[in-house]
């Protein structure tokens, strides 16, 4: 039975391919490829970070970061970390008059096409051009080279367990900020150092305690530590001693 219906399929698509049919259902599975591929490319518009669809839904995610952030006109802020600029495409596409810088190690994400990418996406957004300007910054794994004495607010985003010498880094953005700059560190937490959270990163993390202490230790006073929706990311505000 199964080889009378193998056949029976063998014949129908010969039948096909004769009538000139199969043609033109190879052309229609073709496009509906490149349709697939086109309405992939729209959902995501760049190729690192995620994409949010609307300002209510970046409200959503990200609305307690950006109370305790408080960004004004006319603010430095300087993303350590940021990646193509993904997050700050879209805090410009909530506050106005920026002046962004986006920092990172990586430069297969870090670059001007995904940079550009990221504004495209979030000037649609908006529903006109961000009227933030963003400059991009390539560190290394103890300078980030962000200009000296020139940022209100430091945003480290989830990158200080990976860095190599974190003392190294925060000294270093510590002499980035003007005299009255803020560092605002976000960071998973666990309830015992060493921890992982595959889900998150796999690899080991510290309490809250633990990078309180360590900050302490680095020369920095903890302002203020907050909550972002779920227990595990707190962000610290932290100011050089």
């Amino acid at each position: 039975m199964l080889i009378f219906f193998k056949d029976r399929k063998n014949r129908e698509i010969m039948a096909m391919r004769r009538s000139g049919l199969f043609k033109w259902v190879l052309l229609l599975g073709l496009a509906c490829c490149q349709l697939a591929r086109v309405a992939a490319q729209s959902a995501h518009p760049y190729t690192c970070g995620f994409v949010l669809e609307s300002q209510s839904a970046i409200l959503k995610v990200y609305g307690p970061e950006l109370e305790i952030l408080d960004l004004r006109p006319g603010e430095v802020i300087a993303d350590v970390g940021g990646s193509n600029g993904y997050r700050m495409g879209m805090f410009a596409a909530i506050c106005d008059s920026l002046e962004i810088f986006v920092q990172d190690i990586d430069t297969l994400c870090l670059n001007q096409k995904e940079l550009e990418a990221v504004k495209r996406y979030y000037s649609q957004i908006k529903g006109k051009p961000l009227d933030s300007h963003f400059q991009l910054v390539v560190g290394d794994e103890r300078h980030t080279h962000l200009p000296r004495d020139t940022m209100d607010k430091v945003l480290v985003t989830v990158a200080y367990h990976h860095f190599t010498d974190p003392v190294a880094v925060l000294q270093d953005i510590s002499g980035s900020l003007k005299p009255n700059g803020k560092i605002y560190l976000i960071e998973n937490v666990v309830r015992r150092d060493g921890q992982r959270r595959p889900k998150l990163c796999d690899d080991p993390l510290l309490t809250e305690t633990s990078l309180r202490e360590a900050f302490q230790s680095h020369g920095f006073k903890v302002l203020e530590v907050h909550s972002l929706g779920r227990w595990w990311t707190k962000m610290f505000v932290l100011r050089p001693s």
